[in-house]
């Protein structure tokens, strides 16, 4: 049987406050912060929902007309011919989105506290 050596057990430690680091980092509940997050190709933008912004995102096809207030965001006008950002409404929970594909904008809601308690669907 080998004996260990002082290197081995300094690696073994290091190693083992590393996971111990990123585990820490990847389960902690961040400071409930919930903000709006909208990427283009030009770059990503990020708002507290509980701001108020009057916004023009440019894409291919043109300007997205985006507004935040209240606590939600929504699409009011879209260079694109379905307009399906539009119909999509206000949003304003983590996790909820709306995108306009063909003017490559998207736009989500991330951060709050733990969301997993919510349903988001039941199916039958």
């Amino acid at each position: 049987m080998k004996k260990l050596h002082l290197g081995d057990m300094v690696i073994a430690l290091l190693v083992i406050c590393v996971i111990t680091f990123i585990t820490i980092h990847a389960y902690e509940q961040g400071d409930g912060q919930i903000e709006v997050h909208i990427e283009s190709a030009d770059g990503e933008w990020i708002y507290p929902i509980d701001s108020t912004q009057d916004l023009h995102m440019a894409g291919p096809l043109g300007d997205t007309h985006i507004i935040i207030t209240d606590g939600h965001v929504h699409v009011s006008d879209s260079p694109c011919s379905e307009k399906i950002c539009i119909a999509a409404g206000e949003i304003a929970s983590p996790g909820q989105w709306i995108a306009c594909l063909p003017n490559r904008i998207a736009i989500t809601i991330r951060g709050g506290d733990d969301q997993s308690g919510e349903v988001d669907d039941v199916v039958f």
